[in-house]
This record gives C-alpha cells, sequence and structure tokens, in this order.
C-alpha cells in the first residue's frame, strides 16, 4: 500500500522495523501518519507487554487512535518537516479549540526543525512522547513520524540516545 504519490510504502517501514525501534528504546514505539488536521497512529509495538499496558492506562482518556495534530510530539515533528505552504494551510484549516496548541507549535517550530525531533511531555500523566519526521525513500518528502512514548523521568534521563535512535530508523527507510 502506497501513501499517495509519496513513496513510503508500509512494506518500506513494517512493524518488525518498529519493534526493533521499541526493543533498542525499551519504551512503547508508534508510526504516525497525518491525515488532514489529524494525527493517526497505524502502529504501535513495545519491548514487552508492560510497557504497552502502562501506555494504554495513561491513555484511558483517548477515544480512538486519531488525536489533533498539534497535540502530539508525532504531529509536531510531521508537520514542521512540511514546507512553510503546507504550515500554512494546516494552521487556517485548524479548528479553534486548537488554536491554542498550533499557536505553541508555531513557537517551537524553529526549535524542532533544528533539532530534528518534537518532544512532549504530560507530567501530569508522567508521560512524554519525542517523535522525528520520516521522509519518502529519496529523502525529500515528509510522509510519517515515528515516537517513542514512556514516563517523563525515563524521557529526560535518555532523551539524547532515545532521539539517536528515532534518527537511526527514520535515516534507513531512505534508500
Amino acid at each position: 500500500m502506497t501513501l499517495g504519490q509519496e513513496r513510503l510504502q508500509f512494506d518500506d517501514f513494517s512493524l518488525e522495523d518498529l519493534q526493533r525501534v521499541s526493543d533498542r528504546a525499551g519504551t512503547s514505539a508508534l508510526l504516525a501518519l497525518r491525515v488532514g488536521t489529524s494525527i493517526v497512529y497505524v502502529g504501535r509495538t513495545s519491548p514487552d507487554g508492560s510497557t504497552a499496558n502502562w501506555w494504554q492506562r495513561r491513555q484511558h482518556g483517548w477515544k480512538s487512535l486519531r488525536r489533533p495534530l498539534f497535540d502530539t510530539a508525532a504531529g509536531r515533528a510531521l508537520v514542521a518537516a512540511q514546507p512553510d505552504s503546507t504550515i500554512r494551510l494546516l494552521i487556517a484549516n485548524t479548528s479553534a479549540d486548537q488554536a491554542d496548541a498550533a499557536d505553541e507549535f508555531l513557537r517551537q517550530i524553529d526549535d524542532i526543525r533544528d533539532k530534528g525531533y518534537s518532544l512532549n511531555e504530560h507530567p501530569d500523566k508522567d508521560l512524554s512522547g519525542l517523535a522525528v519526521a520520516v521522509r519518502d525513500r529519496h529523502g525529500e518528502h515528509p510522509v510519517a513520524a515515528i515516537a517513542l512514548v514512556g514516563p517523563v523521568a525515563v524521557v529526560r534521563e535518555r532523551r539524547d540516545e532515545l532521539v539517536a535512535i528515532l534518527k537511526d530508523a527514520a535515516n534507513c527507510r531512505q534508500r
């Protein structure tokens, strides 16, 4: 299955690849795609069942695997990798209830682009996410995002290591 003309195929990034990311990181790993002004998680793996169950318990408020684009590390990483013209369209089409999140993203965009990743912390839920954009096999178009999710303290302590794992996984997809 190919995603539009952007040349990322699901066989280019398999659940086995995502599982390797999760195993290396020791946290849950997620693969996300942008659908309009939402991010949709199409894959999730964990190094063992306890991490997956922890993540699920923390997400009790989520009704689906679709989240507003600017609420997640994956969404922000993927949008930051888009051309400015695409970002302007996404911002213009953001719902009123997401205006604050979109404004916060705009304040962070230069930092996300400079560092090559997005960090999203929810200390009230003891949850952090780190994400990087995945480009097509030619390295041109951002088509997905890979995220790692874990306890805030773990992600803070291991941030550089986890970012390196994510970037390595994202770069392996280019052929």
